[in-house]
């Protein structure tokens, strides 16, 4: 079951060939929107725009059809969430003796520019694919692969419901998501803090909450923060082509 909060309440929704995506491939098992218009234009805020995603590719050979990852189909494109024994681990592997070797970072470095693959990073396509379910049949049908992936740029907005409902439906995998889709955003608090945000800072449908109030790792948390909780500090990531 896929479970859909809309506006706080959970219900029930399936979610095709999701659920099994890290069995399959050998797993285990923030902003503040600007002042109001009342707000003389002086005192401001002065952000910088959001940064930007960091794009790589790898190329992968599937050794006993395991690539060693855990992953989850989101809205757009497909996260991973553990990187276990496989052809991943392999080539990360390799990746850090090469840049070791030259001198390089070997996949820490503060821009987050590396093609050594983490949790966190979205597959958005593979083998010039870019349909959710089909990325998850072609890893599974392929040996020869090339992933294109994305390391997202988190970027942070408060959110106050002050009574309100969020105003959108929360999706995830029950126990298995470490990360929340944002969908059909309608009346409520989310609406309301949009309506004074900066553009580039709005929430949109397909955006996905990374963490509430610092709490992050588990879908379920996040959701019970947002249950419970009156002032929503939210770290959001947005998947685009």
């Amino acid at each position: 079951p896929h479970p859909v909060s809309k506006g706080g309440l959970l219900e029930e929704r399936p979610l095709a060939e999701a659920a099994d995506a890290g069995k399959e491939f050998g797993a285990d098992s923030l902003e503040r929107g600007p002042p109001s218009a009342a707000v003389p234009a002086a005192c401001l805020e002065v952000r910088p725009p959001r940064e930007q995603p960091y794009k790589f590719r790898v190329r992968l050979c599937k050794d006993e059809n395991i690539l060693g990852m855990a992953l989850d189909v989101k809205l757009k494109g497909v996260q991973i969430m553990r990187i276990g024994a496989g052809a991943v681990q392999r080539h990360n592997d390799r990746s850090s003796l090469v840049a070791f070797a030259s001198g390089r970072d070997g996949g820490g470095s503060d821009d987050g520019a590396s093609d050594i693959v983490r949790p966190g990073d979205f597959i958005v396509g593979v083998n010039g694919i870019t349909d959710t379910q089909d990325i998850i049949q072609t890893m599974r049908s392929r040996s020869e692969l090339e992933l294109e992936l994305l390391r997202p740029a988190p970027f942070a907005v408060t959110v106050t419901k002050a009574g309100q409902k969020l105003g959108c439906n929360l999706i995830f995998q029950e126990g298995q998501s470490i990360a929340v889709d944002i969908a059909n955003i309608a009346e409520g608090a989310i609406a309301d803090y949009n309506s004074s945000a900066r553009e580039d800072f709005r929430i949109r449908d397909g955006d996905i909450i990374l963490s509430v109030n610092g709490c992050l790792g588990s879908a379920a948390r996040i959701v019970e923060q947002i249950k419970t909780m009156e002032v929503l500090e939210l770290s959001l990531c947005r998947i685009e082509p």
